[in-house]
């Protein structure tokens, strides 16, 4: 097994910074599909499948929010780049990914 270091506690407490600012604005970024959701009829502005976005956001704000540090945003940047991602979710991302992968290989044709 690999040997880390301990983590202090600043390190511990930016850690904990970064991921609340992150999971807070994928909440938000989730919150503003769920909205558009609404308005279009698709989706009942209070349920129970509201909860299921919770778990969703934090997922989509650690994702984006690590593929963001890979990529080398700046702060402000990965912030926007995280609400980004989570506004689209997985099956936003799955299908600008698959998007993305038919214009470059020329699978949809």
């Amino acid at each position: 097994m690999i040997d880390l270091p301990p983590i202090d506690s600043d390190q511990l407490r930016r850690l904990l910074h970064w991921l609340g600012l992150l999971w807070l604005l994928a909440l938000l970024g989730r919150g503003a599909w769920h909205v558009q959701q609404v308005r279009a009829g698709k989706r009942k502005a209070w349920s129970l499948a509201m909860l299921w976005e919770l778990p969703l956001a934090a997922f989509c704000g650690t994702a984006g929010g690590g593929l963001g540090m890979y990529l080398g945003l700046s702060d402000l940047q990965l912030l926007a780049f995280t609400s980004v991602v989570a506004y689209l979710g997985p099956g936003g991302i799955e299908a600008l990914f698959l998007r993305v992968f038919d214009r470059y290989t020329g699978a949809g044709k």
